[in-house]
């Protein structure tokens, strides 16, 4: 079990299989293994999600089932989903992914995916710092994409994180501070 600020991840089944939609593809459900994690909060949230694992598309976190929560954690069910590049770089042997927050814009009607940093992310955690808990769970590099990735596209300034491939466990501890805590605390844009 990982706490993070008010929530508190529980590791679950590894390596079970998983029937869903990637990310790249949502034309057709295909088999793929996931590691499974529960989130709870100290305002009652308990929501499971996974890590899925596809054999030829990138892994991605998508949610699996909510038994309990306020209604603003619904938003998780059907957004922000976390994407992972395999082959990092050219490297098997290498994940990286975005670190993106929930947040909610200036309409606050319901939260997006937004740019965020790691002093925004620390305000989640009750005195707990995201880079210390990252590096503690295998992150390799933390940085801005610009920095980590030879071409970084569209969105050079976004936070990532590098680490070695198969790391489900940090790609949920990041999950679980940008996305749950993010929405837990109606983190704003």
């Amino acid at each position: 079990m990982v706490k993070l600020g008010l929530a508190e991840i529980e590791w679950l089944e590894e390596n079970q299989p998983y029937f869903g939609k990637p990310m790249d593809d949502r034309d057709f459900e295909i088999e793929g293994t996931c590691d499974k994690f529960r989130v709870t909060t100290l305002d009652g949230l308990n929501q499971v999600f996974a890590v899925v694992k596809w054999q030829n598309f990138k892994p991605q976190v998508n949610w699996v089932i909510t038994m309990a929560g306020q209604a603003k954690y619904r938003r998780l069910e059907n957004a922000g989903r976390l994407g992972v590049f395999d082959n990092f770089e050219g490297d098997p042997k290498i994940w990286g992914f975005e670190v993106r927050a929930m947040k909610y814009g200036t309409t606050r009607d319901r939260p997006t995916l937004k740019q965020t940093t790691l002093a925004e992310l620390d305000t989640l955690l009750e005195g707990q710092s995201t880079l210390d808990i990252l590096t503690t769970n295998g992150a390799l590099k933390v940085d801005k994409r610009s920095r980590l990735m030879a071409n970084p596209a569209n969105r050079p300034n976004e936070l990532m994180v590098v680490c070695e491939a198969g790391n489900t466990r940090l790609v949920a501890i990041a999950f679980t501070i940008s996305r749950v805590l993010a929405t837990m605390k109606d983190l704003g844009g």
